[in-house]
């Protein structure tokens, strides 16, 4: 029979060798573009924006033809205020996917949004527009999305 202390130590790496294994393919299962698009996912859920861009913008050069990772990312700089980039993502998304309504949806509170920070700038104070054209442009918008959802579900 062995010594107490080398027959501990076997029993430990033989306890430890299982949890290695685990740990690294727990490590490797999720490629790069899944595991940036969750996890960007996950920061805008939780109210960051701004760390969420990072990760996107990852998503979405892994997996370029990925619509819904370009709409997330629009999501992410719509909420950190990057309206001119959140049109752009959108309309990528919108281009590869014409059934995701939440794009258009976005794409159309995000050019209310690019009107509003235009006039503000032009008229060089700080009222943009009124806030009742702002609120008949959300009805219109959603109007809008909600005939292109009623139009994608009668195919």
């Amino acid at each position: 029979m062995l010594p107490r202390t080398p027959m501990l130590k076997i029993k430990n790496r033989a306890a430890l060798a299982p949890l290695l294994c685990a740990l690294v393919m727990a490590a490797g299962c999720t490629p790069p573009g899944p595991r940036a698009l969750l996890e960007g996912k996950r920061l805008l859920d939780r109210g960051k924006p701004q760390a969420a861009v990072e990760f996107l913008q990852t998503a979405t050069s892994v997996m370029r033809t990925n619509a819904l990772a370009w709409s997330y990312l629009g999501l992410a700089y719509h909420q950190s205020g990057q309206l001119s980039n959140a049109v752009v993502a959108y309309q990528r998304a919108q281009a590869l996917d014409r059934n995701l309504v939440e794009v258009s949806y976005n794409l159309g509170c995000a050019l209310i949004g690019f009107t509003d920070d235009y006039l503000k700038v032009r008229r060089r104070h700080s009222l943009g527009l009124p806030g009742r054209w702002k609120m008949i442009g959300l009805v219109a918008v959603t109007v809008g999305a909600a005939l292109l959802l009623n139009e994608s579900a009668s195919f």
